[in-house]
């Protein structure tokens, strides 16, 4: 067999090529399904639950988080209409693409998904506020990786969907702070338990 020219193979080929094995099929259908707006937008509120001990920095924080991938998710559909670019499946047929769950085959750009893991880490990176976290860029990373290994995307589709989800983010976080606990609230109020 010669050997392969990864020039002249596309980003899902690549990924498919490198990564592609049936003891990885599992957890990377899992990560996709993970990427999926309402599975989101649940981990969200369980995570500000966990977070913050208010009820009002509770929600708060929630629907600051929703709000942001509301926006994200409304600005990925607008942008695969716009665009409507071809996935993976319908420029190179099965022959050259591994499709491991429903076979999609048009509006690939940008990624939803990816789109909504970005805008999930920028939210709870800094969860409590001045604290980092790794795990949420480790969680949108895979959810990306997941949507190529599966067959559904094209990398530039999955980085355009973490830089949408991320700005959008990003810009609420400027426009929206985080409210700090007014003056009298007892120490520990907002902090975390996790």
């Amino acid at each position: 067999m010669p050997p392969l020219a990864l020039d002249k193979l596309s980003s899902t080929e690549i990924v498919q090529i490198l990564l592609g094995c049936s003891s990885l099929d599992l957890f990377m259908e899992a990560m996709t399904k993970a990427g999926e707006g309402w599975f989101v937008a649940t981990l969200l509120v369980g995570v500000s639950w966990m977070v913050n001990r208010s009820w009002r920095v509770r929600l708060w924080s929630a629907l600051r988080g929703l709000v942001s991938l509301a926006v994200a998710g409304g600005l990925t559909q607008v942008l695969k209409r716009l665009v409507d670019a071809p996935r993976p499946l319908e420029i190179l047929g099965p022959e050259r693409v591994r499709v491991l769950m429903e076979p999609l085959r048009v509006m690939s750009f940008p990624s939803g998904h990816s789109a909504a893991a970005a805008a999930f880490a920028v939210w709870a990176a800094r969860l409590p506020p001045g604290r980092r976290r790794l795990w949420p860029w480790l969680f949108a990373f895979l959810v990306g990786l997941s949507r190529i290994y599966v067959g559904a995307h094209w990398g530039t589709d999955v980085v355009a969907g973490w830089a949408l989800g991320a700005a959008v983010a990003y810009g609420f976080n400027r426009v929206w702070p985080v409210r700090r606990p007014a003056v009298g609230v007892p120490a520990g109020e907002s902090g975390a338990r996790w």
